[in-house]
């Protein structure tokens, strides 16, 4: 599957640190599994929570910021993975496939409330019971009372 983090080859860090306007070569990459251990290596690769980096990001030393190194790097490339696998998952899904949830409540409520407005956008709530009440009122209106209401109500 493709990254849900990145749609150029190119290292991803590199990008951030340098900015769209930069060139950037898509040569020499490494992939990296966002999320890792033990099974979380394949279904991050099937849900595409990877990215490409360069060698001096990806497992250089601790003094280049690799992501090998610095936990603060891999964190925060977590909570991206996350982000990005929220905009078409549920936080359930997420929890069951990986079982560790990486950003706080603030963000996770941010991040529900947009689904939840997204969703209402695109299917608008039907209110049934008042459609349904809306037939039974004109029926009673018409004086027919043994008028059935029109189907789908």
């Amino acid at each position: 599957m493709k990254s849900l983090l990145q749609r150029q080859k190119e290292c991803y860090l590199c990008r951030k640190e340098l900015g769209p306007a930069a060139d950037l070569p898509s040569e020499g990459l490494e992939k990296h599994h966002i999320i890792y251990g033990t099974g979380n290596r394949k279904i991050a690769d099937r849900e595409g929570l990877w990215i490409h980096l360069c060698h001096y990001h990806h497992n250089q030393d601790e003094k280049s910021g690799s992501v090998h190194f610095k936990r603060q790097v891999r964190e925060e490339l977590s909570k991206e993975a996350e982000r990005a696998f929220l905009q078409n998952h549920s936080l359930d899904e997420w929890m069951r496939l990986f079982t560790k949830n990486w950003l706080d409540e603030n963000e996770l409520k941010r991040i529900s409330t947009k689904q939840s407005e997204d969703l209402k956008k695109e299917f608008p709530l039907i209110e049934p019971k008042s459609q349904h009440q809306n037939a039974r009122n004109a029926i009673k209106q018409s004086g027919n009372a043994n008028q059935q209401p029109p189907e789908g109500f």
